[in-house]
């Protein structure tokens, strides 16, 4: 019996590779690898693991939730939506890289929201994020939302 995928967790040397493959709609059923050598795909207790080659105990995840209420289930535009789930990771991982003015980030401590989606493709639907989870370096998606959202 096949555990459901509860959470996708991509090490921080995995993001850009990931922005930069062609991901479609059908990925997110069963995120399977984008065809790339520099990536592995790891199953393991209902969480999804894409790791690069240089990934290890010390470096930094980004973690989604990604069951039937998780992030791409409830996101009007998954692709759209994990596109800038990438990109805020890269914010959040590289220097250098920022969140751009128009996703209207909001910030709340180490909570922080930015815009699923651009305006053209569907609702101002909101992707919730922790920043140092716990006080780890770690990225935790948790949300994405048509309302705005309390943190």
């Amino acid at each position: 019996m096949t555990v459901p995928i509860q959470a996708l967790v991509i090490d921080q040397h995995a993001l850009s590779a990931l922005s930069s493959a062609a991901i479609d709609d059908e990925w997110f059923k069963t995120f399977s690898l984008p065809e790339t050598s520099v990536l592995k795909r790891v199953e393991l207790n209902g969480l999804c693991y894409i790791l690069s080659k240089r990934a290890d105990e010390k470096s930094r995840l980004l973690v989604v939730k990604a069951d039937d209420r998780g992030v791409f289930a409830t996101a009007a535009s998954p692709r759209h939506a994990f596109e800038r789930i990438l990109h805020v990771g890269l914010a959040q991982f590289e220097h250098g890289i920022s969140i751009p003015v128009k996703w209207r980030s909001f910030h709340d401590g180490s909570l922080l929201s930015v815009y699923a989606q651009p305006e053209a493709v569907g609702p101002r639907q909101r992707v919730y994020f922790e920043r140092t989870p716990q006080g780890s370096g770690h990225l935790y998606v948790y949300a994405a939302t048509n309302k705005v959202r309390g943190f």
